[in-house]
């Protein structure tokens, strides 16, 4: 069934909606993911999905990546679903399919759908002030001046509030660190630290903000208080209501913050280059190695927190390309799916930047980069900081998922690039 494609200008703005048949009900999108028999019926050249075997091999035999597993899928069906490399190189075990991976920022698109089965019940409004819930937000100070001879830095106070759709569409002015972050321990990422993730909430919020709610976008912990609010909305801890709203309803059973015993095992070793001619070798850094299965496993960061299998975020991915349902359950409505989707979200500035725009949640594809490089105009994905990626293609009906795990790792963009353009010109019928 062919597609549409709507753009409304408006004050200067594009806002683009992919009307898709996944956006019907739920008998009409595809309820599960199945291995295409033939990926040229889906409009995909086997050939041309050959030169994903030659990046993946490639980047593994060049020592440039330690594993790089592939997922590709259209109209339900999956046409590419392939992993190169090592789980565990020192011990000999290649990759696989099944393999669970330190997803980091990946984590950030399903807590705040999580987030927005809440929205749907009617437990807040998008514009509503966070203090409202979490108190400790009332008063929030912006970092004015920051000498770095003498470490001294000054604050003003925050001209307006802090709202949900600011750290939605990260721009709360909450970062991943500015010099007074430094003067107290926040984990920024996973830890071994005897932290909760409330506790935690509850030092940002003494920290000052980049700059003031709504101004701009800046990258940071807004979805990490998002996971807060979620556990004070819904009166459970993170990881409980993420499992009730969203990840046992899509048979997303590999997916947790902290891996039970017998999962433990098919956790990928996480590898670390340091310089461009440096030899991946497995991370020393105890923390990012060994978080899913050692400490005392308290601190759930929606932000970075999560690890999971290719096949487990294919069944989200196909979750938000059916407009929200999946496996025979309904997550979202089609309007919140389209909502989260649309650019431009950021409140009181609404300039998308020329690379991207901010939905709720998600990075979006604009018309300015959509006419440099091979994509769609709303498309929309993610990614994580150990070499985990994903995109979603309402217009083509398709979604696309890179995983490796290695950090520091200065191929982890380029290969993102390379996996992007790889998946497009293999496509070779569009709707």
């Amino acid at each position: 069934m062919k597609k549409t494609l709507v753009i409304i200008a408006s004050a200067g703005l594009l806002f683009v909606s992919a009307c898709s048949p996944a956006g019907g009900p739920a008998a009409t999108a595809p309820q599960t993911l199945t291995a295409a028999a033939d990926p040229a019926a889906l409009g995909f050249s086997p050939e041309r999905l050959a030169r994903l075997d030659s990046l993946g091999a490639g980047y593994v035999r060049e020592g440039k990546a330690p594993q790089a597993v592939m997922l590709v899928a259209r109209h339900g069906q999956i046409v590419y679903d392939k992993a190169f490399g090592w789980k565990d190189r020192e011990n000999g075990t290649p990759a696989g399919t099944d393999d669970i991976f330190r997803i980091a920022s990946m984590s950030k698109a399903i807590v705040s759908v999580a987030l927005m089965t809440l929205y749907e019940q009617g437990r807040f409004l998008l514009d509503d002030p966070l203090y409202a819930y979490l108190p400790e937000f009332r008063e929030m100070t912006v970092l004015e001046h920051y000498d770095k001879a003498t470490g001294r830095y000054t604050v003003r106070p925050a001209k307006r509030p802090i709202t949900i759709r600011h750290l939605l569409c990260h721009s709360s002015g909450i970062s991943y660190g500015n010099p007074a972050y430094d003067e107290i321990y926040i984990p920024r990422t996973s830890t071994l630290e005897d932290i909760s993730l409330e506790e935690t909430v509850r030092r940002l919020a003494t920290r000052p903000l980049n700059h003031d709610p709504g101004e701009k976008h800046t990258y940071g912990m807004s979805v990490d208080v998002i996971g807060r609010l979620i556990e004070v909305l819904s009166g459970q801890p993170l990881d409980r209501f993420l499992r009730q709203a969203v990840l046992d309803p899509l048979g997303m059973d590999d997916t947790w913050f902290y891996l039970p015993d017998d999962r433990r095992d098919r956790l990928v070793t996480l590898y670390s280059k340091r310089g461009a001619q440096g030899r991946l070798e497995p991370s020393d850094n105890r923390t990012e190695q060994s978080f899913p299965v050692a400490g005392p496993q308290k601190c759930l960061l929606g932000g970075a927190g999560l690890c999971s299998t290719i096949h487990d975020y294919a069944r989200f991915c196909q979750m938000l390309l059916n407009g929200g349902t999946f496996n025979g359950r309904r997550i979202l409505a089609p309007k919140t799916v389209e909502t989260m989707t649309r650019y431009n979200q950021l409140a009181y500035n609404d300039n998308p930047s020329l690379d991207y725009a901010w939905g709720l949640g998600f990075q979006i594809h604009t018309p300015a980069d959509a006419a440099r490089t091979l994509t769609s105009v709303g498309e929309y994905g993610w990614s994580g900081m150990y070499g985990t990626y994903f995109g979603i293609d309402p217009q083509q009906d398709l979604f696309f998922i890179l995983f490796c795990n290695a950090n520091p790792w200065h191929e982890r963009d380029i290969i993102k690039r390379y996996f992007h353009v790889a998946v497009y010109q293999a496509l070779t019928e569009l709707q």
